[in-house]
């Protein structure tokens, strides 16, 4: 009688054991549904920030050869009409100039 008793108790404590233990996989399984929710997100920002970075980085690049051009252009206008010289140097750039 005693040791139907010992193990009915057993029997309770290891099912109480299992239950917690199905509750606590419950809370895992949110969190990792949530993680792999928030991970999925952040690929997604970080694939926009670099198209973005690539998108300015051919701005930038494009930027850099219309300014070679216009040196180009600038130096050729300049020994071409040295009379630009003149009208030139009295006229002064708005942009760079806050």
């Amino acid at each position: 009688m005693l040791e139907n008793k010992k193990i009915s108790d057993d029997l309770l404590e290891l099912k109480a054991t299992v239950q917690n233990q199905q509750a606590e996989l419950a809370t895992l399984k949110e969190a990792l549904a949530k993680a792999t929710k928030e991970r999925a997100t952040t690929e997604k920002e970080l694939a926009a920030a670099i198209n973005k970075t690539e998108e300015q980085q051919d701005e930038i690049a494009e930027l850099y050869e219309l300014q070679d051009r216009f040196l180009k252009w600038k130096t050729l206008i300049a020994f071409d009409s040295p009379g630009l010289i003149a009208i030139e140097s009295r006229c002064t750039p708005t942009w760079g100039h806050g």
